[in-house]
């Protein structure tokens, strides 16, 4: 699975209905229990308590993590994510 094939249309789909309620940016937020809201978007399987991801309307993806380990996974599976 790539980002432009699979990921960036699943954003896409939310960004739009955000919009469409007058928003210009989603939030997404997953605990350690219930990982499969980021996961769905992103594909990133995290390993810390929590991981947020925001999109814009502009196209950046930024991504919050709580640990360094997560960091370092992220940095090097998903080159797409800006910050």
């Amino acid at each position: 699975m790539t980002f432009e094939d699979t990921y960036r249309p699943r954003i896409e789909l939310f960004l739009a209905a955000a919009q469409e309620r007058g928003a210009e940016s989603v939030l997404f937020y997953s605990s350690g229990w219930r990982r499969e809201d980021t996961r769905y978007i992103t594909g990133f399987n995290f390993v810390g308590p929590f991981n947020m991801v925001f999109a814009t309307a502009d196209g950046k993806i930024r991504m919050g993590v709580s640990s360094s380990s997560d960091l370092m996974k992220a940095s090097n599976e998903l080159p797409w994510v800006q910050e």
